[in-house]
């Protein structure tokens, strides 16, 4: 049976949030436009930790943008609990931006290096009239800072005197001061050590298991989405080219550019590493450009499989099994 949503949640259950064929093209003048997100539909459950796979350029950042309307779309739709975030305002615009928060990058360039960590993490606080006085204030300053593996007595600090990860623990307390429901991550791990990667995954696997809290965890780094999500949704060139839940995606992978991304993943035996390199899929060639995107799939110039039929018709995402959905003329 033939779809264009990117999964499916539990049965009866109404989505925290839907992204209905939502697009974000950019005219880069001499008529010429750039697609970096043409036409993704998903969903995602109160609960649930959704991966946005793939590699950089790809449309994963512009989705994240788009999904939280900070980018205006150019066609398709975004719904919250029902609602359109493109039609709302005032007071309703205000309750969206308090129940869906971003955790960023770089856990140093999106805090304001002149203002204290107290003040950082207030700063949802202050605005949405959370606290009804000073002490009320303070004290929820350093709830957060406890969630998230800090001190009350570094709330004086500034975000230069903290290392990379706790500065960005910093940025998820900020995030999670407002008590959000949704919590979009583009990458938030990338910048940091590994050893420090796994401690801030470990966290938000902690925070959403007790708090019910929804995700939306961008990263290239399939190990560790492996690790946080309930399914994973791979992009291509801004389409997705595979969805399904997590094992069924690691175990199955049907579509070529999910099998050279997971052939990617390093394996911590040096005998198995080499043997899959020696027989594995590897990625090749160039990255087609999304001002000029080729004629029929968009993985076709790198594909090692491709036929006549990739390079001339673009491939519909369908279901090929329960949950699981590819783009590929190659996939029965």
């Amino acid at each position: 049976m033939a779809t264009t949503r990117e999964g499916a949640g539990p049965v009866g259950a109404e989505p925290l949030l839907v992204a209905e064929d939502i697009r974000k093209h950019y005219d880069v003048g001499a008529h010429q436009v750039l697609k970096a997100v043409d036409g993704v539909s998903f969903e995602i459950y109160r609960g649930e930790s959704v991966g946005l796979a793939g590699e950089s350029g790809c449309g994963k950042s512009t989705c994240a943008r788009c999904v939280l309307g900070l980018t205006q779309l150019t066609d398709g739709v975004v719904r919250f609990k029902g609602e359109d975030i493109a039609g709302l305002r005032g007071a309703d615009l205000m309750a969206f931006r308090k129940d869906a928060q971003m955790v960023f990058q770089d856990p140093y360039a999106s805090l304001d290096p002149r203002m204290t960590v107290a003040d950082i993490v207030a700063e949802g606080i202050d605005v949405h009239g959370l606290a009804k006085g000073r002490a009320e204030r303070t004290e929820l300053i350093y709830r957060y800072l406890r969630m998230v593996g800090l001190t009350e007595e570094q709330a004086g600090r500034f975000p230069h005197e903290f290392s990379g990860g706790q500065r960005q623990r910093v940025g998820i307390a900020r995030a999670m001061a407002v008590d959000p429901s949704l919590l979009v991550l583009d990458e938030p791990i990338s910048a940091l050590d590994v050893s420090i990667q796994a401690q801030i995954v470990n966290l938000l696997e902690d925070l959403r298991d007790e708090r019910e809290l929804s995700m939306l965890f961008i990263s290239h780094d399939l190990s560790m989405l492996r690790y946080i999500s309930d399914r994973v949704i791979v992009m291509y060139l801004g389409v997705v080219v595979e969805s399904a839940a997590t094992e069924e995606l690691y175990e199955h992978a049907a579509h070529p550019y999910t099998q050279a991304l997971l052939a990617s993943v390093p394996i911590p035996d040096p005998a198995a590493e080499r043997a899959r390199v020696a027989g594995g899929t590897k990625l090749t060639g160039e990255v087609a450009s999304p001002i000029d995107l080729p004629r029929g799939c968009r993985f076709a110039g790198r594909c090692p499989r491709a036929t006549e039929r990739c390079r001339t018709e673009e491939p519909a995402l369908r279901e090929i099994a329960p949950g699981h959905l590819a783009a590929c003329h190659l996939v029965s």
